[in-house]
Parts: C-alpha cells; sequence; structure tokens
C-alpha cells in the first residue's frame, strides 16, 4: 500500500474532532500539521489538537515559518493534499500550485449561500431552518470552488452555536474521510457550485457583539444564542458597564403608546423582562465581565444600551 502524505490546517473543536478519526488511519498516511491561533473565543483546541499530534509523532509547523518555506518543505516531505478544517488564514497560489491544486476547505454552511467568515454565527443569527458542512476545492474567489461533500441538519428553537458545532462535528469528520477515501482511490466527484444563488457571511469583531435592542425580540433571541460560548458572548451596557447575556426567553408583548428599547417593564423573580422593537425578553442568564451575576436583578428602572 502507498502511504501519501497530507497537510493538515486545524483549528477548533472542528478541526480536533477530524484530527482524532485521521489518526487512526496513521498506517495509510504521513500526515503533517500546522495549528491555528484561535482568537476572540473563550476556548481554543489549539492546545488539544497539539497533545493529539504530540501523542501521535506527528510534526508540527508554524504558520508563518512553513508560509516562508512552503514549496520546499512540501518538495521534501512529498506532501499531495493540504486540508483546511477550522483555518482563517489564505491558502496562496503558490502552495495550491506546489500541491497541484489539491487544497481541501470544510466549510459550515450549505454552499452556496454563506461564502465567507462566522457562517454558522450568520445563520443562525438569521434564523435558517438548517445549516450544514461542506467540502470543496479552494480557489481564488473565496468558498467558490467544486463541492465535493454537502450535508445538512435542522436547527431547533433551543441550539446555540455550541450545540450546533457539536452536531456539526461529525459531518466534518464525515466530509473529510469520505475525501480522502475519495483521493486516494482516484473517484473524486467534483459539483460546481451555482455561482448566481451566493450569498456572504462577513467578519465579525467586537463591537458586532452588542445588541441592538431595537430589533425584534426573536431576532435578539438568536442573536445571543449565536454569540455564546465558545464565542464571547453578546453584550450590552449596564449601569457604566459591560455585560454578557447568555440565555433569553421570548415574552408576549404589550402594546407600549411610547415604546422605548432596552428599557425594563417589570421583573419576574428578579429576571428582568426587557422591552426591545418588537416583543420583550426576559433575561435568564447575565453576568459581569468580571464573572459576577447581575441576577436577581433589584432595580425596576434600568435600561439596557
Amino acid at each position: 500500500m502507498i502511504i501519501k502524505s497530507v497537510m493538515l490546517c486545524l483549528g477548533t473543536e472542528k478541526g480536533e474532532a477530524v484530527l482524532q478519526s485521521i489518526v487512526k488511519k496513521l498506517d495509510r498516511f504521513n500526515l503533517h500539521l500546522i495549528i491555528r491561533n484561535e482568537v476572540g473565543v473563550s476556548t481554543s483546541y489549539r492546545h488539544k489538537i497539539e497533545d493529539i499530534a504530540i501523542k501521535n509523532n506527528i510534526p508540527i509547523y508554524q504558520w508563518e515559518s512553513f508560509k516562508s518555506n512552503a514549496e520546499q518543505i512540501i518538495k521534501s516531505t512529498k506532501i499531495e493534499t493540504i486540508i483546511c478544517v477550522g483555518w482563517s488564514h489564505l491558502i496562496s497560489e503558490d502552495i495550491v500550485s506546489a500541491v497541484h491544486g489539491e487544497v481541501i476547505v470544510a466549510h459550515d454552511s450549505i454552499l452556496p449561500k454563506y461564502r465567507g467568515f462566522a457562517p454558522l454565527a450568520s445563520a443562525l443569527i438569521n434564523g435558517e431552518k438548517e445549516v450544514g458542512v461542506t467540502v470543496l476545492y479552494a480557489e481564488k474567489e473565496v468558498d467558490a470552488g467544486d463541492i465535493i461533500f454537502q450535508k445538512t441538519i435542522n436547527v431547533t428553537s433551543d441550539d446555540t452555536i455550541k450545540t450546533l458545532q457539536a452536531r456539526l462535528c461529525p459531518l466534518y469528520v464525515e466530509g473529510i474521510v469520505e475525501y480522502l477515501r475519495c483521493w486516494t482511490s482516484g473517484q473524486i466527484k467534483r459539483v460546481p457550485q451555482d455561482h448566481t444563488a451566493a450569498t456572504y457571511s462577513i467578519w465579525r469583531n467586537r463591537e458586532d457583539y452588542f445588541i441592538d435592542w431595537n430589533k425584534s425580540a426573536k431576532y435578539i433571541n438568536r442573536y445571543i444564542r449565536a454569540l455564546g460560548p465558545p464565542y464571547l458572548g453578546a453584550r450590552t451596557n449596564f449601569k457604566n458597564e459591560i455585560i454578557i447575556i447568555y440565555e433569553t426567553k421570548e415574552l408576549n408583548d404589550v402594546n407600549f403608546e411610547i415604546r422605548q428599547p432596552g428599557k425594563v417593564w417589570r421583573l419576574e423573580d428578579g429576571k428582568p423582562v426587557v422591552v426591545c422593537g418588537q416583543g420583550m425578553l426576559m433575561i435568564q442568564s447575565a453576568k459581569t465581565k468580571g464573572g459576577g451575576s447581575i441576577i436577581p436583578l433589584k432595580k425596576l428602572k434600568v435600561w439596557f444600551k
């Protein structure tokens, strides 16, 4: 049996899951690894991925040094494919050419929808009924390559970004294992995307974590569920302090003569019921940045901004 050399570019929970699966096939593949530095998250999987690699004697490269010597490293290690899971760095055209176009990307959306950054969070905020995983060939245009594998799951009303990521992990594993099986057998089927149906998700930064109370209660509830752990959490200003809101419940609205989103309408067992642009939300779990709970809230006349 011919052992093929594979470069894995990994990050996040899905990268760890894929590596755990592939190391069981070490007799078939000569693995090499680049680990992503994860920023803007409450939980990083870098050390977990690194530990798996060390235990299995998989060489680890730093991204910056690999970029500088990519063609030489690819040639000396005879790398034939590069697989990116949970990866956020651009793979240059020189690197793609060095492996004859065999660069594979796993993306957490049902392409061609939600190409780009943070697609799963955007899909949850938008109220999509389905999300999924697509494994595709890298192209110069972001997430526009031919599709190798695609599967979906339904989104429930209780799903958060954390539960969706966990539920999608098996699809990442299935997709990458399927790619490797087809690649080694020379039976890859490539399906071109419908580029006219493409939509895009833009990058998110710390300012994007702040809640706009002028939005509807349904939207804000999804927003909070989409930005919780492992992300940093949806937040708002409260008594000249930033608080992070983790859980809310939609309540029936009342007809305000003058609607002022962000104001607390009433307290239920110390849990504030907040007026939104449409509808109301009860805040069930919220903490200061230092970790202290604000519930039970003592004072009714509070305005979240």
